[in-house]
């Protein structure tokens, strides 16, 4: 298993003498915190994300937060349009079928696109 580095959490839980451990820190820091204590074999190692950044922003740059509240920043960046968003949409090739609910007729509909009905097995 690979060494953890950075941020991690450590805890441990013995129900039996009632003790709760939980330590927080960099990996180095809480390795010898847990040594000092004794706690080595026992409880549980985890890294933890110092910091999140968010993955649903479509190629826009954001700004860290700190870099938000600065004077020079520019809010127009923000409203750029989005890299991956393909091209415009054309709305006259989208054909508009409208009939009464319940009238769908799916074998008829399946026959016409060169599908076979589907058969119960």
């Amino acid at each position: 298993m690979a060494e953890l580095r950075g941020q991690v959490r450590y805890r441990f839980r013995s129900d039996e003498h009632d003790v709760k451990v939980l330590i927080e820190g960099s990996s180095s820091w809480v390795k010898k915190t847990v040594a000092e204590l004794g706690l080595e074999g026992v409880g549980r190692m985890m890294p933890i994300a110092s910091e999140m950044r968010a993955t649903n922003t479509s190629g826009i740059e954001i700004p860290d937060y700190e870099d938000a509240e600065s004077e020079d920043f520019d809010e127009t960046k923000l409203d750029q349009k989005p890299l991956d968003m393909g091209p415009t949409p054309d709305p006259s090739r989208i054909p508009i079928v409208r009939r009464p609910i319940g009238q769908l007729n799916l074998v008829e509909e399946l026959e016409k696109i060169g599908l076979q009905v589907p058969v119960r097995p």
